[in-house]
């Protein structure tokens, strides 16, 4: 920083007795009055303070363990574009209660791939708390693992049924799983009985009902498809 013209001493003077800073003036204002002991009236005057109120200061001035008033110099903020620019749905993307590996996910998806550790950063900067431990059927890999499972069912499924074969899964579940039925549930078995609708004769051509399976998870118990 260049220097420039000296200052005369009036104005060196009015630096201390005239701070234009408000942490400077507290600084100032607390000094006369502990170091040069002049009278709280006298000193809440000269600096522009009420009496209550450099009062108060005084008084958090003799309980703040470690008062600030100089601060060390700060390096300058480093431009970082990626997280600048990911800034904003990261916060929408949290607002909707989504992990920090679940943003990583969708940044990554729209090509501003920010790694968890930068997106937990940004969080954090934005004043956010990290979110409670989720439970294991919570997290995104259980989902992901479940609907890996559920899809390869639908191929298999598929291909049972005359005319989907090539169909995709959320089309096998609205025309051939999402049906109407009664459940009736007995010691001897589960009956699951479908509603007459347009696709039923596509699942009784394929030969599925009336197949009793077995059921581990209900101790072996049979599931009956029937119409």
């Amino acid at each position: 920083m260049p220097l420039g013209e000296p200052k005369d001493l009036t104005q060196c003077r009015r630096f201390f007795l005239e701070p234009e800073h408000p942490k400077q003036r507290q600084y100032e204002a607390l000094r006369r009055y502990f170091i040069d002991e002049r009278p709280s009236k006298e000193v809440a005057h000269e600096f522009g303070y009420s009496e209550g109120s450099f009062r108060v200061l005084c008084h958090g001035f003799r309980r703040d363990p470690a008062p600030t008033f100089f601060v060390s110099a700060q390096p300058g903020p480093r431009s970082q574009p990626k997280k600048s620019a990911a800034r904003t749905l990261i916060e929408e993307l949290r607002k909707q209660n989504h992990s920090v590996y679940e943003i990583a996910d969708a940044l990554k998806e729209r090509g501003t791939a920010l790694s968890a550790t930068a997106v937990r950063e940004v969080l954090r900067e934005l004043g956010y708390a990290p979110l409670p431990r989720r439970l294991d059927e919570e997290r995104p890999e259980r989902h992901m693992a479940l609907l890996a499972i559920a899809s390869g069912l639908y191929r298999r499924l598929a291909r049972r049924m005359r005319g989907y074969a090539d169909a995709q899964a959320r089309q096998v579940f609205r025309d051939l799983i999402d049906m109407p039925a009664d459940v009736h549930i007995t010691e001897q078995q589960v009956e699951v009985r479908f509603h007459r609708r347009a696709h039923l004769p596509i699942v009784i051509a394929s030969g599925l009902l009336d197949q009793p399976v077995q059921v581990p998870w209900w101790n072996g118990l049979p599931l009956r498809l029937s119409a």
